[in-house]
């Protein structure tokens, strides 16, 4: 799962437990003196009785919320504390929040007056605005969950913070007691360096011996910074460590750090284990030994040109972004991958070769490079994702639609007649576009890549996939309206929803060239009757997230497979859930 599709998750349930919390009631029932409601996914910590006020100080002491309970049997996870669930509660002078627990909504703690202490499980995502009002005693907390932001509390009466091992960001906690405490200059936590105090750091920065963890956010837009010193003790850097820092010339990792180091004296932070970049300076010189150009690793740095070595093979989301001075860059002939966003706004850059075995050109890679007219895309490539071109100098010379790369359809409007000597479709290229001129969708045979969602929501009633295509990205033939498909040989993997939605389907081809299927690739294809796998092996069902089929065709569709293979697909835990199999010559 990608960061985005986490967080939009996890707010989606913050939303519906917020709901459900703001508008319970009577509590559901009690495991060792607390309160709890149900939801679908676990349980909620919640009052006594019909309101907050029915039953005074119910809760007193040393609280523990844990991770998990049983009941009738049931292991729960619990995931929140209720609006208003300890409230008023004067008695309680320690509170221990659960793992499992990951929203603390408003008032859960208001008026717990004597509360001193409270220690945070690791999945904690957002402590609410007002959870904690009134209070005032609150003197030690421990923090454990991954991000602090949300977590943070803030009260002038917090003297002492710790950190626990799952700690991955940390704040500054600028209105607490403890923070009064602290000398201007850098600011250290439990051997964490979590920012500065006072004046911005400015010349060279030399964090101290015994830091062990260095906050992301902890010197990021330090402009006067000009060099940085790190420990031979630092095991782990945040992201966007030093961003936006652009007037660094000298990056250096101590002599002894098994983590990480900067080798043939390169100038830049690399990560051992995984040999990649991810911080550098304008003096940087890759070695020939990364394989990886980290995440924003290069942004806005005042570079001219730049050599990525042979040996690098993965180029990071924004890890040249914004480097408006670098006219040349050659990219190793390694390079598999190059991230979204990673030369955005790199307005000065002209010519560009792609080596022969990049497969992928990430979402507005280039997007805003005014001067990017020379652009050559290999045979290797498999997918560009939307935008990657938008606003070059080779886009804003165009004038016929459809816009086409080196083969490569990247822009278009209406119905998509594609013509012969295309290569590729890249992702969203025809998403949503109106079939009022036709429904009969031609591909011409040159064809062998069809980027994600390209032909999702077009209204075709009919389409034939020639044998040239190789690759089809998620969604590319999504929520139309055929009867029939037919999978060109040569495709070796039907990628996550494929075929999703489309309703009318009730006969499908898959070649013996498949060997794994994602999942949701044709969920909510209820009519399907005819399913033709040609594969003597059974392929691999992703069935980890959204089934692969709509559970409702497994008791109404014929399952054709070659003739001799009825019992390994028998024996294979999916494709047994179809009741009818029939073995036929192929």
């Amino acid at each position: 799962m990608t960061m985005e599709k986490h967080y939009l998750k996890r707010l989606f349930f913050a939303i519906l437990l917020f709901t459900c919390c703001m508008l319970a009631n009577a509590h559901d029932f009690e495991v060792d003196g607390i309160y709890y409601n149900y939801m679908s996914d676990g349980v909620y910590v919640t009052y006594a009785g019909n309101s907050y006020s029915e039953v005074e100080n119910e809760y007193n002491g040393d609280i523990i919320i844990p991770a998990t309970i049983l009941y009738n049997g049931y292991e729960k996870n619990v995931i929140a504390v209720a609006a208003n669930a300890f409230r008023d509660c004067k008695n309680i002078t320690s509170i221990t929040i659960g793992d499992n627990v990951e929203n603390i909504f408003n008032d859960a703690f208001r008026n717990c007056s004597n509360l001193n202490k409270i220690s945070i499980g690791k999945n904690l995502w957002k402590i609410y605005d007002t959870a904690l009002y009134g209070c005032n005693a609150l003197k030690t907390v421990h923090y454990n969950c991954i991000h602090t932001g949300n977590c943070q509390i803030n009260l002038p009466s917090v003297e002492e913070i710790t950190l626990g091992e799952n700690v991955k960001t940390v704040s500054l906690f600028n209105n607490t007691e403890w923070y009064k405490r602290q000398q201007n200059g850098l600011l250290y936590l439990d051997n964490w360096l979590i920012g500065y105090k006072g004046d911005e750091p400015i010349g060279d920065i030399i964090i101290a011996e015994g830091t062990t963890h260095i906050d992301g956010s902890s010197l990021s837009y330090c402009s006067s910074i000009t060099s940085v010193s790190i420990p031979k003790t630092v095991i782990y850097i945040g992201e966007l460590f030093l961003r936006s820092c652009s007037n660094i010339a000298s990056l250096n990792v101590a002599m002894g750090n098994t983590v990480y180091d900067s080798r043939d004296n390169c100038n830049a932070i690399i990560e051992t284990n995984t040999n990649k970049i991810i911080k550098a300076c304008a003096n940087t010189v890759i070695p020939n030994s990364v394989t990886s150009i980290g995440f924003c690793s290069f942004e806005e740095l005042d570079i001219v040109s730049l050599d990525i070595p042979n040996n690098v093979v993965d180029i990071e989301s924004s890890a040249f972004y914004g480097c408006n001075k670098l006219a040349q860059v050659n990219i190793g002939d390694n390079v598999i991958n190059i991230g979204d966003n990673a030369f955005r706004a790199c307005t000065m850059l002209k010519d560009l070769k792609l080596g022969d075995k990049l497969t992928t050109i990430g979402k507005c890679t280039f997007y805003d490079c005014s001067s990017l007219t020379n652009i050559i895309i290999p045979e290797s490539i498999l997918r560009i994702k939307e935008d990657a071109f938008r606003n070059t100098g080779w886009y804003n010379n165009q004038t016929d639609y459809p816009y086409c790369l080196d083969g490569w359809i990247l822009y278009d409007v209406g119905w998509p007649y594609i013509k012969e000597g295309v290569r590729g479709i890249a992702d969203r290229v025809y998403y949503y576009h109106d079939a009022s001129g036709s429904s009969n969708l031609k591909i011409p045979n040159t064809v062998y890549a069809i980027g994600e969602w390209a032909f999702s929501y077009c209204g075709i009633y009919d389409v034939v996939l020639p044998n040239s295509i190789k690759y089809i990205a998620t969604g590319a033939f999504s929520n139309n309206g055929f009867s029939y498909i037919s999978l060109p040989l040569g495709v070796d993997s039907i990628s996550s929803a494929t075929f999703q939605n489309c309703r009318y389907l009730s006969k499908v081809v898959i070649p013996k060239s498949v060997k794994k299927i994602e999942s949701a690739a044709f969920t909510l294809c209820s009519k399907i009757t005819e399913l033709y796998v040609l594969a003597a092996n059974p392929p691999r069902v992703d069935n980890s997230g959204i089934p692969v089929f709509d559970p409702s065709i497994y008791d109404k569709s014929t399952l054709y497979v070659p003739k001799g293979s009825k019992e390994a697909y028998l024996q294979d835990t999916e494709w047994t859930k179809f009741t009818n199999i029939v073995e036929i010559e192929t």
